[in-house]
């Protein structure tokens, strides 16, 4: 579904995303503080990404492009993943162009998409899973309303621990 805020469309991510994810994807500053996965470095890994939301057979797998208005540029992506049926939750995240960074842009991009799961998805809860030294993400899920459920997780990635809180906004 197609969704739009003040300054920002956001459309569902497709195939012709794959340069735009590429790049976001491969920048070590956007994606220093992501657990789950390396900086990609290649187009097929763009495409693996994007495949991976367009073969999903459920609307709880989402993830939008950023476009901002007044020049129509890509500068970032948001959306949901890992839902749990069972206990009826679902995971978000985000990413932001370096160059957009501190504007308020995915404040408008979150809020409109915590709408949508609102009022499209059949969910109790959303969660964030968000690495201990990222600050501005911690001020900027908390301002959002969520709160903290676990204080820290312990994963190993990239050779050492990676310590992080559970953030959770009740729907």
């Amino acid at each position: 579904m197609l969704l739009e805020t003040n300054r920002l469309i956001l459309r569902p991510i497709n195939i012709e995303d794959r340069e735009f994810v590429l790049q976001q994807f491969s920048d070590i500053d956007v994606t220093k503080y992501l657990f789950d996965e390396e900086p990609i470095k290649t187009i097929e890994e763009a495409d693996e990404i994007i495949n991976s939301y367009i073969a999903s057979s459920t609307d709880y797998l989402s993830r939008w492009i950023l476009i901002l208005k007044e020049n129509n540029s890509k500068i970032g992506t948001c959306g949901f993943h890992c839902y749990n049926n069972s206990i009826k939750f679902i995971d978000i995240g985000y990413d932001l162009v370096k160059d957009y960074w501190g504007k308020g842009l995915m404040n408008e991009a979150v809020d409109k998409i915590i709408q949508y799961a609102k009022l499209y998805m059949d969910i109790t809860s959303i969660k964030a899973c968000i690495y201990e030294k990222n600050i501005n993400s911690i001020k900027f899920i908390e301002n959002l309303g969520f709160e903290k459920t676990r204080k820290t997780e312990t994963t190993l990635f990239r050779g050492k621990d990676y310590l992080h809180y559970i953030y959770e906004l009740a729907i």
